[in-house]
């Protein structure tokens, strides 16, 4: 079956199953609002949570390099955007069939459009075609993974991507798997993954000044968002790599900040030299662990301590994100259990810029390599390497589009 024969014919389906439901409905342009605005229209079309934050940052940095932009998004995700986002318009994905393509886009007549090869609708990719829109597909998949007809997938991807001006492979077999299916090499740009925006944690800089005065140069690491059941594991590798770092500072950030003061008196208890962020107590020279257990200071912690251990990856698995202390310079260190940000420990691993250990014993192990300032250094620059790199890919994606706006006939 021929790709053009495979696209005629999910046409011709769709259409069958639309058609009483249209009837049924009395369907027409009205369907869609608010109305159109005045202004050059983009649409993305993200479909999946997984390309949501993409989209909104795509989004985001477009109408930085062009605020006269309006903004069209579609997909399950699009009540998603984050509050710093530009204007944009959410519409819920339209039925993909051919009668509502037509109205769909005879309404918003964008003068662009952003697909994920994630998230494919073949009947509105066929009417913007034929309208003669700029098309444009991010390579996040292979192009089967975002078509719903098994029977129909290898031909229908084929004839689908026939349509799109550009394509933008997020790694180089996915770039191999467009040229497999047709795609020219002039039409595929190899860009790696997207922007997910900027996930840098405030600080408050005086509180920032303050506190590096306080610790001047002593070897310092991290503990993050420690679970309860995390607390004699983190102490003790804080225990065994003192011996041989006898200045050694621990920043403990408990997962609950009530936990603060109760953690605080057993450490003490135990004979550490403890200080309590909540009580404004001050680091000395003699402070062996600072109890961090004030709210919202994790943008601090992970500034201060050029390594971060990251807490609830040992016992539990839902820690936080990886890419908080990679851009914001702290090597990061973590447990077994990374499946709450599996993509990105997966990332910062391959790039050398993430550790994992099991025990007390290899996590001390471990910190006593990167308290040495090169190699925390090296993980860093490594890390944020990683945690940033999206946002050339996203730059990359922007300056076509915006070139194509420029110039509709460009190829």
């Amino acid at each position: 079956m021929g790709p053009s024969f495979s696209l005629w014919l999910y046409r011709l389906r769709a259409w069958a199953r639309a058609k009483p439901r249209a009837q049924a409905l009395g369907e027409t342009a009205d369907t869609f609002r608010p109305a159109r605005p005045s202004g050059p229209l983009i649409w993305v079309h993200s479909g999946t949570d997984a390309t949501a934050t993409q989209s909104h940052e795509l989004i985001r940095v477009a109408d930085e390099n062009n605020p006269d932009l309006e903004f069209l998004i579609t997909g399950h995700t699009a009540g998603a955007a984050p509050d710093d986002a530009p204007p944009m318009i959410q519409q819920d994905t339209p039925d993909d069939t051919p009668a509502m393509a037509r109205l769909f886009l005879d309404h918003w007549r964008p003068d662009a459009c952003i697909f994920f090869a994630s998230a494919l609708c073949p009947a509105l990719i066929t009417e913007a075609y034929s309208r003669k829109i700029p098309l444009f597909l991010i390579g996040d998949n292979p192009l089967e993974a975002g078509l719903a007809d098994a029977g129909l997938r290898s031909s229908l991807a084929q004839a689908l991507l026939q349509r799109f001006r550009h394509v933008f492979a997020v790694s180089s077999e996915l770039a191999a798997h467009f040229g497999r299916h047709g795609a020219p090499d002039r039409k595929v740009t190899l860009i790696g993954p997207l922007s997910q925006g900027s996930t840098a944690l405030p600080c408050d800089d005086a509180a920032l000044r303050n506190l590096a005065h306080m610790i001047a140069g002593r070897p310092t690491w991290l503990a993050a968002d420690v679970a309860q059941s995390e607390d004699d594991l983190i102490v003790s590798a804080h225990a065994r790599t003192a011996r041989l770092s006898h200045r050694l500072l621990l920043i403990l950030e408990p997962d609950l900040p009530e936990r603060g003061p109760e953690l605080a008196a057993s450490l003490r208890a135990a004979d550490w030299h403890v200080a309590l962020r909540s009580d404004d107590d001050p680091i000395e020279d003699d402070t062996q662990i600072l109890i961090a257990d004030r709210s919202g200071e994790l943008g601090l912690w992970f500034r201060l301590a050029p390594v971060s251990v990251m807490g609830r990856t040992f016992h539990v698995a839902d820690g936080p994100d990886p890419f908080l202390p990679a851009e914001l310079g702290s090597a990061v260190v973590h447990g077994p259990r990374t499946n709450a940000h599996a993509a990105h420990y997966a990332r910062l691993t391959a790039a050398k810029a993430a550790c994992a250990v099991e025990d007390t014993k290899s996590l001390s192990k471990t910190l006593t390599r990167l308290l040495s300032p090169e190699n925390s250094a090296a993980m860093a620059h490594n890390g944020w390497d990683v945690s940033t790199a999206g946002a050339v890919a996203t730059e990359t994606v922007v300056r076509h589009l915006l070139a194509t706006l420029g110039n509709p006939e460009a190829a």
